[in-house]
């Protein structure tokens, strides 16, 4: 028993057979790393297959004054004699609207001798005064009609009612002497005048009176007109046309 060595019987250290800390801790980093990686990726891919908002409703609204958008409105040059209708084709009323006179008598059988279709001829209806040259009164219908007369009248204002014909009412004024004659009239329809249409124009219709088929028609103004008719002396009471 000598012999034996001391120590033999001392049990060796096991080696642990499961990962150290810094093992486990690198795995789970690694874990982390890859997740966070693939779930940007698919969220990449996933945001390229999203529909896009359209213009429309990601704009902001219209603030409500900023200018409108104008509508379309074109301007042509026509010869209005060969737009409007013919005299024969006009049925016209003529009223006076002042104290002289006779003068809505004198104005009708002018006209007639025109080639116009007279209607009535009185004192005007509403008893309404013009101190102003004239009116020509018209409805919807009858804008080329009063055109045409604006032509024989051409410093009357042009003034459209409610009516659903398509006669013309001639209303006489403090100012009015005399209407053009026909070769003066027939000289102002000659020459071209410019002509709007489309829904952001004024209303004027084809061979209505320049400017914006408002005002006095080409060369109607500066023609020649004859002397004035003298002035009776208006009586107390309304008189006759």
């Amino acid at each position: 028993m000598a012999g034996v060595r001391v120590g033999l019987d001392r049990p060796r250290p096991r080696r642990s057979s499961g990962p150290s800390a810094g093992a486990i801790i690198a795995i789970v980093t690694g874990m982390v790393v890859l997740f966070a990686l693939g779930f940007g990726i698919a969220l990449i891919t996933q945001g390229a297959k999203l529909p896009t908002p359209s213009v429309a409703a990601a704009s902001p609204p219209q603030a409500s004054g900023s200018p409108a958008v104008p509508l379309p409105c074109s301007t042509t040059l026509v010869i209005p004699a060969e737009v409007l209708p013919r005299p024969a084709k006009v049925k016209v009323n003529v009223f006076n609207a002042t104290k002289r006179k006779g003068l809505a008598a004198e104005t009708a059988l002018a006209l007639k001798l025109a080639g116009f279709k007279i209607l009535e001829v009185s004192n005007v209806p509403d008893g309404r005064r013009i101190n102003g040259f004239a009116e020509v009164r018209h409805g919807p219908r009858g804008l080329k009609q009063a055109n045409l007369v604006h032509f024989y009248v051409p410093d009357a204002v042009m003034v459209e009612d409610t009516r659903n014909d398509k006669t013309v009412d001639v209303v006489l004024g403090k100012e009015f002497s005399v209407i053009a004659s026909q070769a003066e009239a027939a000289a102002s329809m000659a020459s071209p005048s410019p002509s709007t249409s489309g829904p952001g124009c004024a209303s004027g219709g084809p061979g209505g009176p320049a400017p914006a088929a408002g005002g006095t028609p080409a060369d109607a103004s500066s023609a020649p007109m004859n002397s004035p008719a003298p002035s009776l002396t208006p009586s107390p009471t309304p008189t006759a046309s």
